[in-house]
This record gives C-alpha cells, structure tokens and sequence, in this order.
C-alpha cells in the first residue's frame, strides 16, 4: 500500500467530504461543487447523504482533532470560495505532503500493511522537500515566531501572513508566503501550509507594492489591527502611515502605492480595513531577523 493510498483514505477523502458539505452549505448546487471539486455529481449527492460529523470522526480516528480540521477546511474553503483554484490546489498538496512528511499516517500505515517494517522513513525522507535557502530561512524564522506563545495575539480574524522576497521582486512568484495563512489554533498560533514562493498573493503584492519605492524592504507581516501596537511601533521609531476604509480589497493595493510613492521611508502601515476587509497592520523590514524581532516586541 502506498502512502499517498493511505493519504487518500484517510485524510484526503475525508477531508473533501467536509468541503462538499461546507459548500452546500453556502449555496453551491451539487453540480457546481461537483466541477469545483472534479468529482461526479453522483458522488456528490453520495456524500451529502451522510452526516459530516461522519467525517470529523473519521479523521479523529486518523489522530486529527476538530480544531485542527476546521482550520485545514476554512483556508481550503476560502480559496474555493473566492475562486483561486491554483491556491486551493496548492494548499492542499503541501497539506498531503506535510501530513506524510510528519509521519502522522504511520500507524495506520503499518495496520494496513503488515509487509511493512517498523522501522520504514519512507514518507520522513521521500515527502520533505530539498529547501531552497530562502524557504528555509523563513522556515526557520517562522519556527521562531510560532515557539513564542504571545504570537497568537498578533494574528487576525483572517489569518496572519508573511512575506519574504527575492531582491527586486518583478511578481508574486519571487515572493516567499504561506498558500494558507497563520492562523489561531487551541491558544496558538499555527501556520498552515508549507512556505513556497507563489504562497501568497495578497501579502506579497503589498511587499511587492513598496519595493518599487524602497529596494530595502523584503519582508512584510500582515498583523491583527490594535492601537497599542500602532503606538508600540511609532515608539520603535517606525515611520506608520494610516490608510482606509476601503470599498474594496484591491483599494487597499492602490493605497499601499500611493503612501510608498508619496513616502518611501514608511515602515508600517495602519489599515482600517472597510466593508469586509479586516483592519490589519502592514508591517515592513529589511529581512526576516529585524520582522521576526520587531514583531515579539509588539504583543
């Protein structure tokens, strides 16, 4: 039995199995999730016969909690949701893969197989990619901020991400981020995804946004909106524009140049958010060491 043959069973269906009912639920006919999700609408309507909480016990019985759940299907929904299926895709692959990297599926693997050794690190080896150095430089800043447990009060409602560039970044794809986001998990902040350049969208183009206007800037985190930190970082000596409320997301882009244009030494921006749109802190530095200090003296 392969392990992506265990994946499939018994975190991937599952796990699918969620998402059709969460779909369902925001409106989505049978035949709509069944093309978003490349199933057949017979499957589909398979799947919604049964209870989800069929489902949530499953993957309990595979060793994930409901919590942990929830996280992994609202990021996944989101995506699905607004329409980024090479998002969606993206996360849920680095999902499969970190799941088998962990060893997670081990014991049911060696239930399922008894020709397998005990001692088999196939998945440990095979699933756990070759890092480009800057992927593991902000794997290992990343593991930095998330052993800090007051990095949970920096995250908001949405999720919290950061961004990590290449110098003169041209798009996102020379842009380090999360495809998920950093999210509360049990008191926790937890990342979910595995950093890749491409991770992030939106984080990265307001990284992308002020490098054009400051070559220096190659990190950005997008934080939970306080006024203490606001003032913690005028403190700090950082330069805080304001911006917002915004009609629309792609205002809060616009914004972004306009500051950076108008003010190349910003190093922090105040965004109120608007009609949707979550007021967030943008906060900017010359590499992940200064973002990751700058952000455990926030909380």
């Amino acid at each position: 039995m392969l392990p992506y043959e265990v994946a499939v069973e018994y975190f991937i269906r599952p796990l699918r199995g969620i998402l059709v009912h969460k779909l369902s639920n925001e409106g989505y006919s049978q035949t709509a999730i069944a093309r978003v999700l490349g199933l057949s609408q017979p499957m589909v309507y398979k799947i919604l016969r049964d209870d989800v909480a069929k489902y949530y016990e499953e993957l309990s019985e595979a060793g994930f909690n409901s919590s942990e759940v929830d996280v992994y299907v609202n990021t996944l929904l989101n995506s699905l949701l607004n329409r980024e299926i090479d998002k969606y895709n993206a996360l849920f692959t680095t999902l499969v893969n970190k799941v088998l990297s962990s060893a997670r599926l081990c014991r049911i693997h060696l239930r399922k197989d008894l020709e397998l050794p005990p001692s088999c690190s196939v998945c440990i080896s095979v699933f756990t990619p070759a890092m480009h150095p800057l992927i593991t430089e902000y794997e290992n800043y990343l593991k930095i901020l998330l052993k800090d447990p007051r990095a949970v009060e920096l995250v908001p409602e949405v999720g919290m991400n950061i961004a990590y560039s290449t110098p003169a970044p041209a798009s996102t794809s020379d842009v380090i981020g999360l495809p998920g986001r950093i999210v509360k998990l049990n008191d926790k902040a937890e990342a979910v995804g595995t950093p890749c350049f491409g991770g992030s969208k939106h984080t990265a183009t307001i990284l992308i946004k002020a490098s054009r206007y400051n070559k220096s800037l190659r990190a950005c985190a997008s934080i939970r909106y306080m006024d203490k930190y606001v003032e913690k970082l005028k403190a700090l000596g950082f330069a805080v524009a304001e911006s917002g409320p915004h009609k629309r997301l792609s205002e809060v882009i616009e914004a972004v140049e306009a500051i950076f244009k108008e003010n190349p030494s910003v190093t922090a921006i105040a965004d109120r958010g608007g009609l949707g749109i979550e007021p967030v802190i943008y906060v900017f530095a010359k590499d992940l060491a200064e973002l990751i200090e700058i952000l455990q003296l926030l909380p």
